[in-house]
């Protein structure tokens, strides 16, 4: 079965998720510092490279975009669209 990774950008630090084998829970992995990016990109790249259960699996790779409970998104991100019928 396939999972997801997910990144959760914040301002100082970026939390590095996985998903369950059915998609549906995410367990926290780690959270890296935001700067240096290239510092980041490599963390990144090391977390992907492992070649074991869950990474190995992974399927795809998503950023979560905050949103408040009004269906707005946070500071500095694209306001979201509520739910169509």
């Amino acid at each position: 079965m396939t999972r997801y990774l997910a990144l959760d950008h914040g301002t100082k630090r970026i939390g590095v998720a996985v998903s369950d084998e059915l998609k549906m829970i995410a367990q926290p992995l780690e959270y890296i510092p935001t700067e240096p990016h290239a510092a980041f990109l490599i963390r990144l790249k090391q977390i992907m490279a492992v070649q074991s259960e869950p990474f190995s699996e992974i399927e795809l790779v998503s950023r979560v975009i905050p949103a408040t409970a009004t269906a707005t998104a946070g500071a500095g991100e694209p306001t979201l669209a509520p739910p169509t019928a």
